[in-house]
Formats: C-alpha cells, structure tokens, sequence
C-alpha cells in the first residue's frame, strides 16, 4: 500500500506529527472521492467511519532513527 511505503521512506524520529498530517489528508481524500461516486448530493461521515471501520488505513509509524540512515540516504 503507497501509504506504508511513505512511512518506511519519512518514519523518521521527529516527523511523526508530518506523517499524521499526511494521513489525515489521505482519509479527506479518499472520503471527497467516495462522495463524489455517491449518487447523494454528499455522503455523510458516520457511514465513512464505517468504511473506515471495515478497511482500516495503516497507522503512521516511526520506522528508524536518523542515526541508521547510511550514507546515500543521508546524502539526498
């Protein structure tokens, strides 16, 4: 899934609160998409909550410090 490839790329110690941020903007996303798929003028966030219920999206996490990139990594 393209959001637990972004947290093993910036689950860095010290940007957690940047990997929330993006998730949050992920689940604003994913329910303007489905609304618009709706054939009500808006959907409502109780049955979003729902879908989120039944498919969870994976939770940021801080996968390594800073002291365990190597060197490329450091480098870019």
């Amino acid at each position: 899934m393209k959001l637990r490839g972004h947290y093993n790329y910036y689950g860095l110690i010290g940007n957690y609160a940047a990997l929330w941020r993006f998730t949050q903007q992920v689940r604003r996303a994913w329910y303007k998409w489905l609304a618009r798929r709706s054939n009500r003028a808006n959907a409502r966030w109780d049955h979003f909550a729902r879908i989120l219920r039944r498919y969870p999206l994976p939770a940021p996490r801080i996968i390594r410090r800073h002291t365990q990139l190597t060197l490329s990594e450091s480098l870019d």
